[in-house]
């Protein structure tokens, strides 16, 4: 009889080392695919400037590795922003705060105007180390010649080979675009579809940093013409967020309004989807685990009862 129940807590340890196994595995899953990569971003996300005045961005790589080339598209509203001037960083000899080594070669390096698009496509030769870091690959000026906002967006190739004359075989490197923003408040919501009940972390940055400016952000439902203001405030770097709960379904659209150099001004629109509760598959997952565990319960209390001899009377 000892044996047996020596046998059943093992029995029950094992498959409670394995539950949790398993749940440490899927944490390890998540790590992984949550892992850094190189980056290309706009630099700053924010700008703004009242019209006929001019602000300047970098577009920004960060922590590349055996970056030979790159071809980099920047996209804006043409209607909104003008381009004054081009500054290209390209050869570490020259700029400090630049990327790619001599010998250069620039490929492409043009404005296209009306269709609010700049393109540049560059690539290190022979005998050129690779570039490894983090640089600006140009600095451009942009002049505000009408109202509005738009974003700042960008398409991007990196290479990590140098391409001999002839040949098209191209290695690229995986990375993350970051786009920027050219108006007075970015507005951001997360998550974009939420459940009732569930808290969502509205958030964004005013183009002037700085802490204290009073924000206030505005929500109303779909079926709702009245909106519900949420106060909050801008810390140092001028960031501001609010956790807010939904607590009917349907679309709700969010704004937010601050004084930005002087001016009340205001976010583009947002919006988020709010639905029902539904059951979460981690409810299952735990019934599936507590039937499993009653079932080799019952066995193993079967098996016990098979071994235990009937009493002479």
């Amino acid at each position: 009889m000892k044996n047996l129940r020596l046998k059943l807590l093992h029995f029950m340890e094992v498959l409670l080392l394995s539950i949790i196994l398993s749940g440490s595995f899927l944490a390890y899953i998540e790590t992984i695919n949550a892992s850094s990569e190189p980056t290309v971003r706009v630099k700053p996300s924010i700008c703004f400037a009242h019209t006929g005045e001019t602000f300047t961005i970098n577009i920004t790589v960060e922590n590349v590795q055996n970056l030979y080339g790159l071809e980099v598209s920047l996209y804006w509203n043409a209607s909104i922003l003008e381009i004054t001037n081009v500054d290209v960083r390209l050869g570490k000899e020259n700029y400090t705060d630049g990327v790619l080594y001599n010998p250069v070669h620039i490929h492409e390096n043009q404005t296209f105007p009306s269709l609010g698009k700049y393109t540049l496509a560059a690539s290190s030769a022979a005998p050129a180390p690779s570039f490894n870091g983090t640089g600006n690959i140009v600095r451009i000026t942009f002049r505000v010649i009408g109202s509005g906002c738009c974003e700042l967006s960008l398409e991007t190739i990196l290479t990590s080979n140098i391409i001999p004359p002839g040949s098209t075989v191209v290695e690229t490197i995986a990375h993350t675009i970051v786009n920027g923003f050219f108006g007075p408040i970015l507005l951001t919501a997360y998550p974009k579809q939420v459940m009732v009940g569930k808290s969502v972390n509205v958030s964004g940055l005013i183009a002037t940093p700085q802490a204290g400016v009073n924000v206030t952000i505005f929500y109303k439902h779909e079926e709702e013409t009245e909106w519900h203001a949420l106060k909050t405030k801008t810390d140092e770097q001028g960031r501001f967020s609010y956790i807010w709960t939904p607590e009917k379904s349907g679309k709700y659209y969010i704004k937010a309004t601050a004084y930005v150099l002087g001016n009340q001004e205001i976010s583009p629109i947002i919006f988020i989807n709010v639905s029902e509760p539904q059951q979460s598959p981690w409810l299952y997952i735990f019934l599936s685990v507590a039937v499993i565990v009653i079932i080799a319960a019952i066995v193993v209390i079967a098996i016990y009862r098979k071994t235990i001899k009937p009493k002479n009377k």
